[in-house]
């Protein structure tokens, strides 16, 4: 394993990666820029009710649980390990309760168990949205943790292969049918954690 650090708060937040696996075993830029833009926004994460997805490493949902949100990390199983760890790794400067537990998007019986822990105020997911096969189990998974007052915050770096370009454009057209959909500013980001080819939308559900 290989660490980095990042200061949030005036604490240090280790997060413990793998040189060797898939895209969730390392922190990715637009994961920091998220993560990093939670801090602006601390006095919205105390207390509140948040779920993670995608979270690999779980850098962004250790940021929220250190700024005081209540958090659920989730991912697919072969991360479950690496979470747990950084959890640990952690421990003394997370301030709202923190789990990792196992979320296939589309998974019915997982959200439903992530849905009687708790009721979500916040959704995050940082630079998940690349594979087109998971377009629709992922949108399911984010209309269905929703509730009327749930904000779904989506960080993703803009890529030049056109496949890429072409997955988020079918994820933003069909989030559009449940949600609406506003973009954070470039100039409301930390400024030392953002960059133009790196965006954070902002969405709230559509009333049903």
């Amino acid at each position: 394993m290989f660490s980095r650090e990042l200061e949030v708060n005036g604490s240090l937040v280790e997060i413990n990666q793998v040189e060797c696996g898939d895209t969730g075993v390392v922190v990715w830029d637009a994961a920091l820029v998220l993560a990093k833009y939670l801090e602006l926004i601390s006095g919205k994460l105390s207390g509140k009710s948040v779920v993670e997805l995608g979270s690999g490493t779980g850098a962004v949902g250790l940021v929220a649980s250190v700024l005081g949100a209540n958090i659920n990390i989730t991912d697919l199983e072969e991360n479950l390990k690496l979470m747990n760890h950084n959890i640990k790794v952690n421990e003394n400067i997370v301030k709202g309760k923190l789990n990792a537990s196992v979320l296939k998007w589309g998974d019915k019986d997982a959200i439903k168990k992530l849905l009687e822990k708790d009721e979500y105020d916040l959704i995050l997911v940082a630079d998940c949205v690349y594979y087109k096969e998971s377009l629709v189990d992922l949108v399911y998974t984010l209309r269905e943790l929703s509730n009327k007052n749930t904000e779904v915050l989506i960080s993703y770096e803009d890529r030049d292969s056109q496949i890429k370009i072409q997955v988020l454009r079918d994820f933003k057209e069909l989030m559009l049918r449940y949600f609406t959909v506003k973009e954070i500013p470039l100039e409301d980001q930390n400024e030392e954690f953002r960059s133009p080819d790196i965006h954070i939308l902002s969405y709230t559900p559509i009333p049903k």
